[in-house]
């Protein structure tokens, strides 16, 4: 049957959404993000939420974006984080 792999490929990527951003709440934490941003409330910066609430509708945007900010410092102070770590904060931001 034809939408046999149509169906395991998307079992497949509900499962491995979560293996994907293992890890990447401790990485914000060791990266001092929290310092600035918090899950939910406003700090210096805005809420993880509230960002990705800014990308909802535009998803595809969120990683180039991030990755703008964090590793070029656009609009946001410049972070060591490698493009691998970005993704992971960035597929973590937007499952929030």
């Amino acid at each position: 049957m034809k939408t046999t792999p149509v169906i395991v490929a998307v079992v497949a990527a509900a499962f491995a959404w979560p293996v994907s951003v293992q890890g990447a709440e401790q990485l914000i934490r060791d990266r001092g993000c929290m310092s600035c941003h918090d899950v939910s409330q406003y700090k210096i910066a805005p809420p993880f939420k509230a960002v990705a609430l800014k990308f909802r509708g535009n998803p595809d945007m969120a990683l180039p974006r991030f990755t703008a900010a964090l590793r070029d410092g656009i609009g946001h102070p410049k972070s060591e984080m490698t493009e691998d770590e970005i993704a992971k904060v960035t597929r973590w931001i937007m499952s929030l």
